[in-house]
């Protein structure tokens, strides 16, 4: 064994400990291997970074793009609610439309990026139907690899030997050339999992560790009917919070002291507290409505907040020794003593039925809360509360999805039918979501 063979194997074992650890950043290790090859003499300067010029790499850009944009303007939520309404939350048909969607769109897209479309669709499905975690998404990978050999930018592994056989002066791959041998894998696979393979996967990760896992939370909060709210005379099946925001209703306070149970037909008046819970995107959306509000919200009773630019949203768990613990928020004086105003709670889990101010918490409880970013601050300097991470301001503006989906339909069209090459036609595509703001360079 020569010493520059020595030298390659030590770096490829240390790069595959620090992939398995998880101790350093992909992107870090991954430019660390090229630094190592160049100082080492194994790979010449000139080619060390080549790879940045690859007509590959800048299709992978602008496809990767596009499918953040589609995220950013409400398509994954829309798409969600979709599916829901499709299957009924029957798990079976839920998981065949899981299957059948992932694999589909991995023909016209990288297996990987479809597969990151439908995590936190299949995610938050599996929370409403509480279906196992394992259950959904292990089916989700795999008809996601199933597809990955039906069209040429189904998978990079396509891409990029499609890209040598030019540098032997073999006609590259066309878009459809793997299909006829790809779509009879990809249908029987997905048959074999719907009938056999789903039949035999554990069920691995209980629903608390299914949600801190995958960073799905489910919160309690109240929403305030408004006066003069489109939603006064409508019954809970036609508020929409059920069908179009997946918020589920526990209890509906009226005058403060007449609770009544989350009947369908239950007619809503002015001044109605809803004791719901779900997801927090989908409790921050109301924030879009007009004639419903999130009951603690601080525009409700600080007028010195005009906008929202002036607020900055955290979530906060509770550590041990916390003084807040066997305490409300009421009871504490979180508001005054902090400034801050607590949106919602989860609670590893459960399900809490009481109002937010008379919820006694609990050590781990996680805390949705709103405020001025000094106060945040003076918030984080408490040892026995620890800030979880900042919740994105933005949300998504279902106005410009249309244009998100024609911009990804019309690049893929433009690729497909050979136009132009396929890197000339995603890049454009995600050069002109910038214009109307479905996606921004921050």
């Amino acid at each position: 064994m020569t010493t520059e063979i020595a030298v390659l194997l030590f770096i490829l074992i240390t790069v595959l400990v620090l992939f398995a650890t998880e101790r350093v950043p992909v992107d870090v290790i991954s430019l660390g291997v090229v630094v190592a090859l160049v100082v080492t003499g194994l790979l010449p300067m000139e080619r060390a970074f080549a790879g940045f010029g690859s007509e590959t790499v800048m299709m992978f850009l602008g496809l990767l793009i596009l499918t953040a944009a589609l995220s950013r303007t409400g398509v994954v939520d829309a798409a969600g609610r979709t599916i829901i309404r499709a299957t009924g939350e029957d798990p079976r048909r839920l998981l065949l439309v899981i299957m059948v969607g992932a694999a589909g769109l991995s023909t016209f897209m990288s297996n990987t990026a479809a597969a990151a479309f439908f995590l936190p669709i299949t995610v938050g499905l599996a929370q409403r139907t509480r279906t196992s975690a394992s259950q959904l998404l292990m089916p989700l990978a795999f008809a996601a690899i199933l597809a990955s050999s039906v069209t040429l930018v189904s998978t990079s592994t396509n891409i990029v030997v499609s890209g040598l056989m030019t540098r032997y002066d073999m006609p590259p791959m066309g878009m459809f050339e793997l299909t006829p041998v790809g779509v009879p894998i990809m249908v029987l696979g997905i048959a074999y999992m719907y009938f056999i393979g789903s039949r035999i996967i554990p069920n691995r990760i209980g629903e608390g560790e299914f949600e801190n896992g995958f960073g799905v939370r489910i919160y309690l909060t109240e929403l305030l009917i408004r006066p003069n709210s489109p939603l006064i005379g409508k019954t809970l099946r036609e508020s929409g919070l059920g069908s179009e925001l997946d918020l589920k209703v526990l209890r509906v306070v009226r005058d403060k002291n007449q609770y009544f149970g989350p009947r369908a037909d239950l007619s809503l008046q002015e001044g109605d507290v809803l004791l719901v819970e779900g997801q927090r995107d989908e409790i921050l959306k109301i924030k879009d409505r007009t004639g419903i509000d999130i009951k603690a919200d601080v525009k409700l009773s600080d007028p010195s907040l005009r906008s929202d630019e002036t607020l900055h949203l955290v979530e906060a768990i509770l550590l041990p020794g916390s003084p807040l613990i066997g305490r409300t928020l009421k009871r504490f004086r979180f508001r005054e003593r902090y400034g801050l105003q607590v949106l919602a709670i989860n609670r590893h889990g459960e399900t809490i039925r009481r109002k937010i101010s008379q919820v006694p918490l609990q050590m781990g409880d996680v805390l949705l809360i709103q405020g001025r970013q000094p106060n945040v601050a003076l918030l984080a300097s408490d040892r026995t509360i620890s800030i979880l991470g900042q919740v994105e301001g933005q949300r998504p503006n279902l106005q410009r999805a249309p244009i998100a989906v024609a911009l990804f339909v019309g690049s893929l069209l433009v690729g497909t039918v050979g136009w132009v090459p396929l890197p000339g036609a995603w890049l454009p595509g995600a050069a002109l979501a910038f214009g109307p703001r479905c996606y921004t360079l921050k």
